[in-house]
């Protein structure tokens, strides 16, 4: 009796189980493609959709711009001078140095202003002569005056490398001092950098006076 019941049971439940395998199922098939309905996905109809010939020539035309300013940014930087680079890589990481200076030893940094004011006026005199003298058909480098504003100015540069360095030098040695102010050697040197920097500062100041 038993046996028949457990059979009868699993029998139906089969039955059940084959009756809705075989129900049709309900799916809303789209009857026709159409593009305006991604409207409201794109935020724009399929006519007013961007032409993609147009966009692709608009990228190749920005890809050869941005290489080109990059290859003219390229050639820019190895036109520069060994004291422009030299300047340009003291000043990327000049703010400690100069905050000091501007603090202990203002005189430093308006030295090296005035020696960068110094070098630019020789860089437009030697620019605007050279290129009068070309246009009028004389060679610039064999002009006497070019020749010594070249010199000049070329010693400039090598007074403004070396005022850079010396106030990063400076810096440096004064913050040894200041985290370490027990130490006797750490004060000693950073009085005797203070007073070479004084020193020098002095002598290009009076450069400058008898010019």
């Amino acid at each position: 009796m038993n046996n028949s019941t457990y059979s009868l049971t699993l029998l139906m439940m089969l039955i059940v189980f084959i009756s809705g395998c075989a129900e049709e199922q309900n799916v809303d098939y789209v009857p026709e493609y159409n593009p305006n309905d991604a409207r409201e996905m794109l935020g724009y109809s399929y006519r007013d959709a961007p032409d993609i010939t147009r966009y692709t020539e608009y990228m190749k035309e920005r890809k050869a711009l941005e290489e080109r300013y990059m290859f003219k940014r390229d050639n820019q930087e190895g036109l520069k001078s060994e004291y422009e680079k030299t300047r340009d890589n003291y000043k990327s990481s000049a703010k400690g140095p100069v905050e000091f200076a501007r603090n202990s030893v203002p005189e430093l940094n308006q030295t090296i202003d005035a020696v960068e004011e110094q070098v630019k006026t020789y860089d437009l005199r030697i620019r605007q002569l050279s290129q009068e003298l070309s246009d009028l058909g004389y060679s610039a480098n064999d002009d006497k005056d070019i020749i010594q504003w070249k010199e000049q100015k070329k010693g400039l540069e090598s007074t403004a490398i070396d005022l850079y360095k010396k106030r990063e030098d400076l810096y440096i040695t004064f913050r040894k001092y200041e985290l370490n102010p027990q130490n006797d050697e750490a004060e000693s040197e950073y009085q005797a950098m203070i007073q070479e920097a004084q020193f020098s500062i002095e002598r290009i100041q009076q450069s400058f006076s008898n010019e």
